[in-house]
């Protein structure tokens, strides 16, 4: 039987097993911290039910956690999503790779900026070809384009990038 209270031994290493994934892979987005955090609890199945409860384990901790168009992000110690301006690439373990669903959309914004910086402009389609990449992804298929096209305009709304003759072009911070 589980304590939902908070004081139990699992939530204790619930949290301290949270503070450290953020750490280390943070901004990340809270479905995929519990999914990360299942295993360790022997928990097959990340259902809602143990999001929730690593919800209330990350209440009770000091970790940085804002609304996403997705999931709620996770930041870590000393990030905020305002001054945040890295991206995670995957690395040779197959575990670092992720899906484009599971990215938050600040880290799909720098990784354009990122791309577009070293470029000053470029079409839409190789920004987000070029994009993709940066996360692993060799091919742009229907839901990398949508997640990468709401950077783009999020970066167009911001100021950041203007439109100009078919390319993007890179406008500054």
């Amino acid at each position: 039987m589980h304590d939902d209270s908070g004081d139990s031994f699992e939530y204790w290493m619930i949290k301290g097993e949270l503070e450290r994934l953020v750490e280390v892979e943070g901004p990340v987005l809270l479905q995929v911290a519990a999914k990360r955090l299942a295993p360790y609890w022997n928990v097959n199945k990340c259902t809602e039910r143990f999001v929730d409860r690593v919800r209330h384990a990350l209440s009770q901790t000091s970790v940085l956690t804002t609304d996403g168009d997705v999931s709620e992000v996770l930041w870590p110690s000393g990030s905020t999503p305002e001054s945040y301006a890295g991206f995670r690439a995957p690395g040779d373990d197959p575990e670092s790779k992720r899906k484009i669903g599971e990215i938050p959309l600040m880290e799909v914004i720098n990784a354009a900026v990122f791309v577009l910086k070293g470029q000053v402009s470029m079409p839409a389609e190789d920004l987000a070809r070029e994009t993709a990449k940066l996360f692993g992804f060799q091919r742009t298929g229907a839901a990398i384009q949508a997640r990468i096209s709401e950077a783009i305009e999020r970066l167009v709304e911001d100021g950041r990038i203007r439109h100009d003759s078919g390319r993007l072009v890179y406008m500054g911070p």
